[in-house]
């Protein structure tokens, strides 16, 4: 049996570490004792984790999902069963406290210890989540542990996530948050919205509200009456309604329209204090109360339609999904009353007290399901009969108590086209457009119907519950990137000297080839030739400045052994990085005194080549450099950087179809080469590289070659490199236009 646990070592880094591609914390995990071998402690585990939160709509943990889909993919495969429950266990309790984490994993481990590389938020909700898990496993782990017990650690739990979850996410928000991690897509949290992307191809959602909706649009759809006029004045059914100031003039409203009438506030959504089927002056006056609560002296009383009620999502102007909602009730069976059936309707795990955190709400007996049942000729104790639908809500919100059901596959034609038309007319790109027709599966035209609302920020729960299998998050992002990447080109230039002028070179020629590229380095932040900020922000906070402005169009960023150490990766991944040297500078400067050659900053540098998507950039002439190769990930290209006479190392990468570039003699000259296998390209001519008109191995010459190498890899045509290499202002020259001389 697992004895005492103890923590260690915990360290808080603002960006990526170890094998993670979120903000992370590493600890270490240590642990008496031993699980008995004869006790399938998975399947133990897993049967205790279900009764946690059965219904929970976020996150399911059906096998084999758990733990498996909450480690990264550098999480250790052979790490102790008790190491890997704590790793996920802690990832998905603060999922469950609305945090936007994704995944975890055992980094290192032994017997009776580990290392844990986790995902956090924020440290105030992570370190509760983390003694929750371990105080969890630690009671699943004793065989002998009374239930009572298990039971008060749930409880706690769940306590404790009722204090916090209220300042966490929003559900929708965490579905788009879970879809883009899936697809790959970088996210970043914008004063609780969602940033997806980076640079020129960011977007952001809150909820389903896009940065492409336009505020007027959102104002349009949050008043009931202007939508009902402009989609009216545009031929399409609505309900006739009146504006009802104040309660006589409601009661005169509903006398001109015809009962039954429907009171509603013109500014609310998700079905709050909304009173469909009004049918007398006692019932409205009840209904104007309520309404006029949530909208003072603005209250809608419109034409009650008979019909099924639906919810139609239109995005990017094409109808997307259709969902059946169904008025919270029962179905008879002819042995249980109303009542009975209630309870039983209500113990569905899926039900909870709200929908913020359940798919499905409890239904009380409350004044409205007793006045429904007596609309019925039902009370509490009746018996219905096998098959009746018992109704206990005037509305089929989910929020209210409802259900829902996918009919998209019926669907009229004529219906599609008028949930696309109302989503154009108010102008927005995510629309549920709320339908109520006796058929969709018949025109509109030829059975009646009306749109009774088109919001603006529509809830997906209903369509969750309707088809749980499909991932209508992803398709709305799916829309939002179909024609762009999410990512924006990235390079990293890490090592212990010459990381600036390589960096301001890279810059210099993506923009000699007409983008907006940004620039981070010790002197300052760059965005094409504005001076963001002097200071020194390499790092997270240097890096998100050029990630978050949609002008820019490709960063180059500098990665220093401080700053890595301090907060860790700024990115998840670059598209390529170079590691310049990783030895001590000759003139006796380094990037952090101390640092050079040490073990801490070899594995620093070594991280950084990890997350290079496509491409390092290698110094050849440095042995430490050299055997960092092996950390590139797989299907990433090595290109190799010489000077002087062509290494050996150079020689067999090239034999075996490598990349390279050097300088060798052409033509009696001395010019710069790229050499892909045993095809080479002369590229310039080092004469005309300013400052570089002697001499093979000067440490600029060197630094030419990286840039150029990095710009290479990112696709940037050579004449346009060579361009920008003869126009690039060389230390103890004139400084470039927004540039100071490199002082690394």
């Amino acid at each position: 049996m697992i004895g005492q646990v103890s923590v260690s070592g915990l360290t808080f880094f603002a960006g990526c570490s170890a094998v993670l591609d979120e903000k992370t914390v590493l600890l270490n995990l240590q642990w008496t004792g031993q699980l008995d071998a004869q006790v399938d402690w998975a399947a133990r585990w897993a049967g205790h984790l279900a009764e946690l939160r059965p219904g929970d709509p976020l996150w399911g943990f059906a096998a084999p999902g758990f733990p498996a889909d909450f480690l990264a993919p550098g999480s250790l495969p052979d790490a102790p069963p008790f190491a890997v429950w704590v790793a996920a266990l802690t990832v998905a309790v603060q999922r469950w406290a609305r945090q936007p984490v994704w995944q975890g994993a055992v980094v290192a481990c032994s017997a009776n210890q580990a290392e844990l590389a986790l995902p956090y938020h924020r440290d105030d909700v992570f370190k509760p989540a983390l003694e929750h898990a371990l105080r969890l496993l630690l009671k699943w782990c004793d065989t002998g542990t009374p239930d009572i017990h298990t039971q008060q650690m749930a409880d706690a739990l769940q306590a404790w996530l009722k204090t916090v979850k209220g300042q966490g996410w929003m559900a929708d928000t965490l579905r788009f948050f879970g879809a883009a991690r899936q697809r790959g897509i970088p996210t970043a949290n914008r004063l609780g919205m969602l940033q997806l992307g980076q640079g020129c191809h960011t977007e952001l959602l809150d909820g389903s509200f896009t940065g492409r909706t336009s505020g007027l649009a959102g104002r349009l759809a949050s008043s009931k009456q202007m939508t009902s006029y402009i989609l009216g004045r545009a031929a399409l059914p609505v309900p006739a309604q009146h504006l009802a100031v104040t309660l006589q003039a409601a009661e005169e409203a509903a006398q001109a329209l015809g009962w039954p009438v429907v009171v509603k506030p013109s500014n609310q959504e998700a079905g709050r204090g909304v009173m469909p089927g009004i049918r007398t002056v006692h019932a409205l006056r009840q209904a104007f109360a309520v309404a006029a609560a949530y909208s003072p002296a603005r209250v809608i009383v419109e034409k009650h339609i008979d019909g099924q009620d639906h919810r139609m999502l239109v995005v990017g102007g094409k109808l997307r999904i259709v969902t059946l909602r169904t008025p919270g009730g029962v179905v008879g069976d002819g042995a249980r009353s109303v009542q009975i059936l209630l309870d039983a309707l209500n113990a569905d795990p899926r039900r909870g007290p709200d929908d913020k955190d359940n798919l499905l709400v409890h239904i009380a007996l409350d004044a409205q399901a007793l006045d429904c049942l007596a609309e019925q000729s039902l009370t509490p104790t009746c018996v219905p009969a096998p098959g009746r639908f018992v109704r206990l809500r005037q509305t089929a919100n989910i929020s209210t108590g409802g259900t829902a059901h996918d009919v998209t596959d019926q669907v009229h034609p004529d219906n599609r086209a008028l949930a696309e038309r109302a989503a154009r007319l108010v102008g927005l790109d995510v629309a549920g457009v709320d339908f109520l027709c006796p058929d969709i599966s018949c025109s509109w035209r030829e059975v009646g119907g009306a749109i009774c609302e088109v919001n603006g920020q529509p809830e997906l729960s209903p369509h969750l519950l309707g088809t749980p299998d499909r991932d209508i998050n992803g398709e709305v992002l799916d829309w939002l990137y179909q024609n762009k990447p999410s990512r924006i080109p990235t390079a990293a230039v890490t090592g212990t000297y010459g990381k600036n002028e390589v960096a301001r070179l890279l810059h210099h020629m993506w923009r000699a080839f007409g983008k907006t590229a940004g620039l981070c380095t010790p002197e300052g932040v760059w965005i094409g030739d504005d001076l963001v900020s002097s200071d020194d922000l390499t790092g997270l906070d240097g890096v998100r400045l050029l990630l978050d402005d949609p002008a820019t169009e490709a960063a180059v960023m500098v990665l220093t052994m401080r700053g890595l150490a301090a907060a860790g990766n700024p990115c998840d991944c670059y598209d390529v990085v170079a590691l310049l040297h990783a030895q001590a500078d000759p003139n006796g400067q380094k990037d952090v005194s101390g640092w050079a050659q040490s073990a801490d900053s070899i594995k620093l540098m070594a991280q950084a080549l990890a997350r290079a998507r496509h491409a390092v950039v290698i110094n050849a002439n440095d042995p430490l450099c050299l055997a960092m190769l092996e950390r590139a990930g797989p299907g990433v290209r090595h290109i190799l950087v010489a000077s002087g006479e062509l290494h050996p190392a150079v020689e067999a990468h090239l034999a075996a179809s490598g990349q390279a570039i050097f300088v060798a003699q052409v033509a009696s000259e001395p010019w710069v080469v790229w050499a892909d296998g045993a095809a080479q390209t002369p590229l310039i001519r080092l004469a005309v590289i300013p400052d570089a008109t002697d001499g093979l191995q000067r440490t600029h010459d060197t630094h030419v070659l990286f840039a150029m190498a990095l710009a290479g890899a990112q696709g940037l045509p050579w004449p346009t490199v060579c361009r920008a290499v003869v126009g690039f202002n060389a230390p103890g020259q004139a400084t470039q236009a927004g540039f100071a001389p490199p002082s690394d």
